[in-house]
């Protein structure tokens, strides 16, 4: 970057994280339905009431689902405005009143953005290896199948794992996570995974086989645990459901709020837990998985998963007597842990979690399905919230987070295990779309129970151990900080981004097969080559693109989960935002596909009069969700108008022909949007607005999108009309 461009943007960005971030108390603009009221000083409303507008919730429901921002204002005005008039519809018919918000959350889980984003959650939040040994790329990172209506999915859930498929043809865990989220139950996901998890071990080397077998059972239970009951064995002697170090009988003091239930009496036989290697005896892998030979498939699915023998196993070799919920002995594998989380599923669905007078556990694999549905519950909520409701000792550190946790997920379980259903709870809840701190709602800063950092409680103020607005501001998780740039880029996502390594099946493919033709059949006929195929014939990445292991590098950097050693992290320290602006500092693209900046730049070009304001404002309207550009002085004694004319050396009035090299200094004013906090942070939103800027893109004006939009059933009776700038239900 030239010097001449260095300080421009270093001022504009300053500008842009201090001046245009903030939004006082709305405005009252009810015939939009889309802002909160003023608040009246006379009455302080209690945290609960300081409820954001529409809009923002909108904007905020939106990244939440899809993983991204709205592309326009009008997106947010039409969803804004389709919320109004469900209240009006309301208050004509009592009788049958549509939540608005649910009618967004089920609206814009209906968007393919949706089934992209949750595959790769539930992947992070399965703890999926990316790369190396481990690495399920042949088995999470390609697909066999189309996208179904969850027919996949509901024949995974209905059978057992012996059933020999549905008649559809092979399937790899990717086609049956997006058929699970298709079918609205992520269940068949966690069954299913058991038995991936299990086929790809650690590698043994020379160590011999009772060593090697239950290193690996170690490291197959240390994941298990993680990834589906949120405990650790060795934290059970301290901090359990039924005794904790941290546990105190008075409630102002107690730091231990377990959900009611003795769930590791149930599952383990004692509260405290018992040996590793006897719960994790059911991760067998010696003479269970099928290394070289012919085993089972899963439902019939594709070898890449694991094949598995399903007769003549031979008693432990490590002679481990088992014990995991109903499960006991010296003959446990993955087929009899997958029965009993199915049958856990199955009893919770029909008849909840039964406790006796002691908080007992009868139904053992009850207990076990429990624990598995509130660890999904608590990682769903961090992802959109920012943070856990459970503390590193894997149980809530206060009543509200225990009380959250608790009837999320109760109402999980209640829905079915429905993904929809669970973010439009955590939607609904008051912490989700809150007033920011400068609109002074409540009383005081401090004024929400500490959900969002529950060590607060600790702090010497007394009036600063409650949680305020500004601990819900959070730094977006990697995944959805990448995802959120190339959706507002229209950039395509790399094609190793997701399993960043090339596997040597694209080779050997190819010296296979002398064709595309050949590979296509191959993979249509017996599920052979399908990665490769896409590979070779005219899917695979674009020459410029980063490879594996520049990819790698730069996942790693940021905080992407790759491994289970390779966990990553959330926020970019000053290191992190190095590596993050080496990629996007300039919004240099990988491929010749026009990107958003294109398209726009060209619609300038038709659009007669378009000046440079014109295209800042989309661009603002596109990357950070606000158009307007502020003319007041900010800190630094420099408005963003002056800040912005600096760095493209013209006046924001000037015509687009008048203003030279355009194209590259837009793209340098892109990469410094995407390093404000307005785009890397979330808990925050834009300030609410109407403006829809003049180069707002083709499809993402007002009338296109709700002629888009199909009403949910609970609104079937009525028709949607829609203008320019408004719409209506009929």
């Amino acid at each position: 970057m030239s010097r001449t461009l260095a300080r421009p943007l270093a001022l504009l960005l300053c500008v842009l994280a201090t001046a245009c971030g903030g939004k006082g108390a709305p405005e009252n603009i009810t015939d939009a339905g889309v802002v909160t009221p003023p608040i009246d000083a006379e009455v302080i409303p209690t945290f609960q009431e300081c409820e954001d507008s529409d809009q923002a919730f909108v904007r905020r429901t939106h990244l939440a689902l899809l993983g991204y921002r709205p592309k326009s204002q009008s997106v947010v005005n039409v969803y804004a405005d389709l919320m109004a008039a469900i209240r009006l519809r309301n208050a004509g018919d009592q009788n049958a009143e549509v939540d608005p918000k649910a009618a967004v959350v089920e609206l814009l889980s209906r968007d393919p953005a949706f089934v992209d984003r949750w595959s790769e959650q539930f992947m992070d939040l399965l703890l999926v290896p990316r790369i190396e040994d481990q690495s399920q790329q042949s088995c999470y990172g390609d697909r066999e199948r189309q996208d179904d209506n969850g027919d996949l999915a509901t024949y995974v859930r209905d059978n057992q794992p012996t059933a020999s498929g549905d008649g559809n043809g092979r399937f790899t865990m990717l086609d049956l996570v997006r058929s699970s989220l298709a079918l609205d139950d992520v269940s068949p996901i966690y069954r299913a995974h058991l038995f991936a998890l299990v086929s790809r071990p650690i590698p043994a080397a020379n160590v011999p086989r009772v060593q090697a077998e239950l290193a690996r059972r170690e490291d197959f239970g240390n994941v298990f645990d993680a990834a589906y009951l949120n405990r650790d064995m060795s934290c059970l002697g301290c901090h359990n459901s039924t005794n904790s170090i941290t546990f105190r009988e008075d409630p102002a003091t107690n730091r231990h709020w377990d959900i009611p239930g003795r769930f590791e009496e149930a599952i383990y036989g004692q509260a405290d837990g018992i040996a590793a290697e006897r719960a994790h005896a059911a991760f067998r892998f010696d003479g269970f998985v099928a290394e070289f030979s012919n085993g089972a498939q899963p439902w019939g699915w594709d070898s890449s998963c694991g094949e598995f023998f399903t007769s003549g196993l031979e008693s432990d070799p490590a002679d481990v007597d088992g014990r995991f919920a109903s499960l006991s002995g010296k003959r446990l594998t993955a087929y009899e842990l997958e029965q009993a989380l199915h049958n856990g599923f199955d009893s919770i669905a029909v008849a909840g979690l039964n406790l006796d007078g002691n908080e007992g556990i009868a139904d053992v694999d009850a207990a076990f399905a429990y624990l598995v549905a509130a660890n999904i519950v608590d990682g769903v909520w961090a992802e959109v919230m920012g943070s856990r409701l459970t503390i590193a000792n894997h149980f809530p550190r206060n009543k509200e987070s225990r009380d959250i946790l608790h009837e999320l997920t109760e109402e999980f379980i209640q829905s079915s295990f429905s993904i929809e259903t669970l973010l439009a709870n955590i939607v609904r809840t008051p912490y989700f779309n809150r007033l920011p701190a400068e609109a002074g709602c409540g009383v005081g800063p401090y004024n929400m129970p500490p959900v969002f950092d529950p060590w607060t409680i600790e702090d010497d103020s007394e009036e600063r151990r409650n949680n305020g607005p500004g601990d819900g501001v959070h730094a977006l998780s990697a995944r959805t900080l990448l995802s959120t740039a190339y959706q507002a880029l229209d950039w395509r996502r790399p094609f190793f981004e997701s399993f960043p390594e090339r596997p040597s099946s694209i080779n050997n493919c190819a010296q296979a097969f002398s064709s595309c033709e050949q590979m296509a059949s191959a993979c249509e006929n017996n599920g052979q080559c399908c990665f490769a195929e896409k590979y070779w014939c005219g899917f695979g990445p674009s020459s410029n693109e980063p490879g594996t292991r520049d990819q790698r590098t730069f996942l790693r950097g940021i905080g992407v989960f790759l491994k289970n050693g390779d966990k990553g992290f959330q926020g970019l320290d000053f290191q992190a935002r190095l590596v993050f602006e080496d990629r996007f500092a300039d919004c240099r693209k990988v491929d010749d596909a026009p990107d958003f900046l294109d398209s726009m730049l060209t619609l300038a070009a038709q659009t007669p009069n378009a000046t440079l304001g014109d295209v800042v404002e989309a661009t603002k309207d596109r990357l950070i969700g606000t158009a307007s550009v502020s003319a007041e002085s900010g800190a630094s004694g420099v408005s963003e108008t002056q800040a912005i004319e600096a760095l493209f050396e013209s006046s924001l009035d000037a015509p687009i022909a008048d203003v030279a090299n355009l194209e590259a200094k837009i793209r340098n004013f892109c990469g410094t949007l995407l390093s404000t906090p307005q785009f890397l942070l979330g808990g925050m939103t834009a300030p609410d607005s109407r403006y829809e800027p003049t180069l707002t893109l083709e499809g993402l004006r007002y009338a296109e999108v709700c002629e888009a939009i199909a009403l949910p059933p609970a609104l079937a009776e009525h028709e949607l009309t829609c203008s320019d700038s408004a719409l209506g239900l009929e």
